[in-house]
């Protein structure tokens, strides 16, 4: 099995994407890998035009996003398992991509089961039929 030094979380604070974390936490413990938690920020132009500037808002909402990671963190840091914080401001799906293939993750846990890339060797469904609740959850190798 090829070492696994890093597990790449999304965050969007929703219960599936905490037990994604969760998950990801314990198999990091195995592997003796770290977890990086990450939230990206997107602040659409049609929201820019109704409640204000766009990187004003973007701003709040990624300081609102960090701080809520790192307190999912520290309330997990008597883990055993180094889970770094990591809020960008971006578009989701390419910048989940860019950050796997920058802290070189191996395995993704995905809530919602879309993330696809060459950059990233499995992931791991946490949808409502995975592993986390009875279901089949899935390793597979990304194409």
């Amino acid at each position: 099995m090829r070492n696994i030094s890093s597990i790449l979380v999304p965050v969007d604070f929703c219960e599936p994407s905490i037990r994604a974390l969760d998950a990801a936490i314990e198999l990091a413990r195995t592997l003796r890998a770290r977890v990086v938690a990450c939230h990206v920020c997107h602040v659409s132009a049609l929201i820019a035009s109704i409640l204000g500037s766009r990187d004003d808002l973007a701003a709040a909402i990624a300081a609102g996003a960090q701080s809520e990671l790192d307190d999912i963190a520290r309330v997990r840091a008597d883990r055993g398992v180094e889970i770094v914080p990591l809020v960008r401001r971006e578009e989701s799906a390419k910048t989940i991509q860019a950050i796997a293939e920058e802290i070189g993750a191996a395995l993704v846990f995905d809530p919602d089961g879309h993330l696809t890339g060459r950059g990233i060797k499995h992931r791991w469904y946490t949808s409502p039929r995975s592993k986390l609740e009875g279901g089949t959850g899935s390793d597979e190798p990304l194409t």
